[in-house]
């Protein structure tokens, strides 16, 4: 079977075998040439979308670190307001500790004054 397609081969013009021949090369030729710009295309849309990629991790990571910017300037206004009601619950300490003082002046010097009314009475009363 193979050796009665060889002498068919044989029987064909050299003419016609190498026009044949030419046409399969161009053939050839040409898909390979279309398989090239396919892959060349397809390289290209994969370096398309791993750039579209690398530039939305850009902006997360950008995103990220403006987040923990803000949360470390909270941080900070936490820790300043944190100082503030320390220093005002102490000067609020402080305050009530002195008004307690000055209304055990006050009741001091009333029982003083209590005292001098009871002499002069007495002084009064005596003399």
């Amino acid at each position: 079977m193979l050796s009665d397609v060889q002498l068919d081969i044989d029987k064909l013009p050299k003419t016609h075998i190498e026009k044949l021949s030419r046409q399969h090369n161009q053939w050839v030729e040409f898909d390979l040439n279309s398989l090239l710009i396919h892959l060349d295309s397809l390289l290209l849309q994969a370096e398309h979308t791993q750039i579209s990629i690398l530039d939305s991790l850009q902006s997360l990571k950008e995103k990220q670190l403006r987040g923990i910017e803000d949360i470390r300037d909270l941080l900070i206004l936490d820790q300043r307001d944190q100082k503030w009601i320390e220093d005002d619950l102490a000067t609020c300490n402080y305050d009530q500790e002195q008004g307690i003082k000055k209304e055990r002046d006050i009741d001091d010097f009333g029982l003083h004054i209590n005292n001098w009314n009871i002499v002069i009475i007495y002084y009064k009363f005596v003399h």
